[in-house]
């Protein structure tokens, strides 16, 4: 079974340009919008993530690979300023998202980008436990101790039929509704209305905006 989160869609927009070299790698300088800072009273150095008063998150990174996913998703893995890593997706076919297109970006493999991106929290659905059987694999219900569960009333009408995935829902008895992104399948519309349990875990997904070259 084939399933990926669902990231968010927020919209802001930054030019992004190639350089004359015929190779499609980024290059100019582009010119930035007010932005707050969140700076690092321990170390005299330029902060390494800039936070814009929309809430999106502005880091300079340098890219270190490019692996495309199910059209029109695509993985970005790079490194930060202090080191550490970051993986981001990227929605080619997202109308807010401003930069280079997928091959100039595997062309700037090593080099120094700035990207704004946004954070989301996303539910994924590990386990769709009906009659102590997960009707994801038809498997025996076997979760791992750290998922989350939830219980209630499947609402999962149609089975997906696009690129992306879909949404399903969990109504719990008070009423209320957890989201989950995910490509419903048959076996799911079929129990969609039956109480279920739902084992899943709680993934942080970092959502491309914009990519720019960075200042050197």
């Amino acid at each position: 079974m084939k399933f990926i989160p669902l990231t968010l869609s927020l919209s802001v927009c930054y030019m992004a340009g190639c350089n004359n070299s015929g190779k499609g790698t980024i290059s100019d300088k582009q010119s930035d919008s007010s932005i707050t800072t969140v700076k690092d009273n321990t170390q005299l150095k330029a902060p390494v993530t800039i936070v814009l008063p929309n809430g999106l998150s502005k880091e300079t990174l340098t890219l270190k690979s490019v692996n495309e996913g199910a059209y029109p998703l695509a993985s970005l893995h790079a490194e930060l300023k202090d080191g550490k890593s970051i993986d981001l997706t990227l929605n080619q076919e997202d109308p807010g998202y401003s930069g280079p297109k997928l091959q100039e970006l595997k062309n700037s493999i090593g080099r120094k980008l700035q990207v704004t991106y946004s954070t989301s929290l996303d539910n994924n659905a590990m386990i769709i436990g009906l009659n102590n059987e997960n009707i994801l694999d038809g498997k025996p219900i076997n979760p791992a101790d750290t998922w989350d569960l939830v219980s209630g009333t499947l609402e999962a009408p149609a089975v997906s039929g696009g690129d992306l995935p879909d949404t399903f829902h969990i109504k719990k008895s008070d009423g209320t509704r957890l989201a989950f992104p995910f490509f419903i399948t048959k076996e799911m519309v079929e129990a969609n209305g039956i109480h279920v349990d739902v084992y899943y875990t709680k993934n942080e997904t970092y959502t491309v905006r914009s990519i720019q070259p960075a200042n050197q």
